[in-house]
């Protein structure tokens, strides 16, 4: 084989390789009002690592969302109220953020709730106990996404 197709070759599977590892697939969302502001604050407050996981970006690329580890943890700011959560809802207090818990057979999701901005974090079951990856991140998280005014 002619070494100009060989380069060409390892070129191609050096591209492939490094676009496997550049980022984790999570859906972007779209925070509107005083949640674009509390969302943008939060993620450049973000930690470098969690749960001894190195940061990853996203992908589509997106200012509201983030993720950690090869089997990733992600995060995304500015969600929507999931349709399960209502008043009566049971919810996990930790360190004065409120998380609505939705458990799955391959990851736990805990929702920020009664805040200005909803922040959703994925778990996978890899991780044990999962509520510390939120007990690592609920200081942040506090500073950085505030109450409603009464």
């Amino acid at each position: 084989m002619p070494r100009r197709s060989l380069l060409g070759i390892f070129l191609a599977g050096t591209v492939l390789v490094g676009c496997g590892q550049s980022g984790v697939p999570v859906v972007a969302p779209t925070p509107a009002g005083v949640a674009l502001s509390q969302c943008t604050a939060l993620i450049k407050a973000l930690p470098v690592k969690l749960a001894g996981q190195s940061k990853r970006s996203a992908l589509p690329p997106s200012s509201f969302t983030t993720a950690w580890g090869t089997d990733p943890i992600t995060l995304r700011c500015g969600v929507g109220k999931p349709d399960a959560f209502d008043a009566q809802s049971q919810l996990l207090r930790i360190n004065n953020t409120d998380w609505f818990v939705q458990a799955g057979s391959a990851a736990t999701t805990f929702t920020l709730v009664n805040r200005l901005a909803y922040v959703e974090i994925t778990v996978p079951q890899s991780y044990s106990p999962q509520a510390d990856v939120i007990t690592d991140l609920s200081g942040t998280i506090d500073k950085n996404v505030e109450f409603p005014r009464s």
